[in-house]
């Protein structure tokens, strides 16, 4: 085996242990979050992100620092929402938020819609589904529905931008 297939081979089976190991990892995490299981949580969630992130390092030729960043932000909201109280909660909801912008600009400038008009048909299930929550949860959220309000925002963006162009261009 030459060089170069010795390191084609190698990268292969790295990345196909980080990628098995992000679902194996985010599996017990699913099992565990429904069992309410604590202490699983606090093992297993930790790992989920830097595990994609190190798969998406491992395999890519170009890197995005604005992606890197955006998956920090995600790896920190996730930490802050195990522990579940309202503090907690609303600082995880900033860093996600962040996320959210980060991934929103590199979609923007990797993604281009022929119109305004895809972007609007594909906004519209998101917008019943968040005014669906809003309505039903306004009087549970108190001064919270703010920071939820801005989420929803930013996910009827994105939803909308993804799915208006999967509907222009399916491929």
């Amino acid at each position: 085996m030459n060089r170069d297939n010795f390191f084609n081979y190698s990268k292969h089976v790295s990345s196909n242990f980080l990628l098995s190991s992000f679902f194996v990892v985010s599996f017990l995490e699913i099992i565990a979050e429904y069992n309410e299981n604590k202490s699983w949580i606090w093992i297993t969630k930790p790992f989920i992100i830097p595990f994609l992130l190190a798969y998406y390092l491992r395999l890519t030729k170009k890197k995005c620092n604005f992606f890197i960043c955006a998956l920090f932000c995600s790896w920190i909201a996730n930490l802050m929402f195990i522990e579940n109280t309202l503090n907690w909660i609303i600082y995880g909801s900033v860093f996600f938020l962040i996320y959210r912008i980060l991934i929103i600009y590199i979609a923007m400038n990797r993604v281009k819609l022929p119109s305004l008009v895809p972007l609007i048909i594909g906004s519209i299930p998101f917008i019943f589904i968040y005014a669906t929550v809003c309505f039903l949860s306004f009087e549970a959220m108190g001064d919270t529905i703010y920071l939820f309000l801005i989420h929803g925002i930013f996910t009827v963006y994105l939803g909308g931008l993804s799915f208006g162009n999967y509907i222009m261009l399916p491929n």
